[in-house]
């Protein structure tokens, strides 16, 4: 079942750039790892940080990657604890957009 709404959490930047999706957030909302994800991180120690969007696949195991260059914009390093908004992507059909 593919996610269907925005999930709020916190968590700590692993060593490779890469963040876990906390197990009960993957089991409550069963999220799917072909889905393809809107992902938007700030730092969570640092006020007026800075938050960023990008798209991102979540493994099998429950993890996903930063882009460097959200790293770096956003000023991110292994060990950082970061707020994560994870939702559906927008489409073309909720803006009521029609392609030709």
């Amino acid at each position: 079942m593919p996610l269907d709404r925005s999930i709020y959490f916190k968590a700590v930047v692993q060593e490779g750039n890469r963040l876990q999706v906390p197990c009960l957030i993957r089991w409550r909302f069963r999220l799917d790892p072909l889905q393809v994800l809107e992902v938007r991180i700030r730092v969570a120690e640092r006020i007026g940080a800075r938050a960023e969007t990008y798209y991102a696949k979540m493994r099998r195991d429950g993890r996903f990657g930063i882009p460097k260059l959200i790293m770096k914009l956003c000023e991110i390093k292994a060990g950082d604890i970061v707020e994560v908004t994870l939702s559906p992507p927008e489409t073309d059909e909720e803006h009521g957009e029609e392609q030709d």
